[in-house]
């Protein structure tokens, strides 16, 4: 029943955003925070790549996912961080919707996390001007993610394990790429 759908994505993939918040950490000084900032980039800009090259599923008619991946470009710039060049996600063969669901759940949610991230983000002097535009641009539309609940509860087409599937790989490609990032900086 698709009225639980995020009620099981969000069991699905408990275990595994718990380990990527501890992972992301508070970010208390500004190190740590440029070493979110690589991380995120690393996650988003390839995933970004994939979904503006896609047709999204019909059912979501004119919402779109939030894009933050030129403002994370230019909040790198602002810091005078290298950030590298992002690996190109493996191609997927089937976007079904079940896998949007899945995959934009874990994009789209991130947006509650952000809020607290922007608030911990200006408590070290960055702005919505200045090392933080992509956090003010992923909370400044509270709207997006209640649309996008909406969507994918209201669609008899989504397969939760599918989608489950989906958010655990979009999760793993995070704290990967998090993981990857707090190596580098911490050797």
């Amino acid at each position: 029943m698709n009225s639980t759908l995020r009620t099981h994505l969000r069991n699905a993939t408990g275990q595994i955003h718990a380990q990527l918040d501890a992972l992301v950490g508070e970010f208390s000084d500004l190190a740590r925070y440029k070493i979110y900032l690589k991380g995120l980039y690393a996650f988003r800009a390839p995933i970004e790549w994939d979904i503006s090259s896609a047709d999204l599923p019909a059912s979501y008619g004119d919402w779109r996912p939030r894009m933050i991946g030129l403002e994370l470009r230019q909040d790198l710039e602002d810091l005078l961080v290298e950030a590298g060049r992002p690996e190109r996600l493996a191609p997927v063969i089937a976007r079904s919707e079940s896998w949007w669901a899945g995959t934009l759940y874990v994009l789209e949610g991130s947006s509650i996390g952000a809020r607290l991230l922007h608030r911990r983000a200006h408590a070290l002097g960055l702005s919505d001007k200045h090392g933080a535009r992509h956090l003010a641009a992923q909370t400044s539309r509270r709207d997006t993610w209640p649309t996008f609940l909406g969507l994918i509860e209201s669609s008899t087409a989504i397969d939760p394990n599918i989608a489950g599937e989906a958010a655990q790989n979009a999760f793993s490609l995070a704290l990967n790429a998090f993981a990857k990032e707090a190596d580098v900086c911490d050797n």
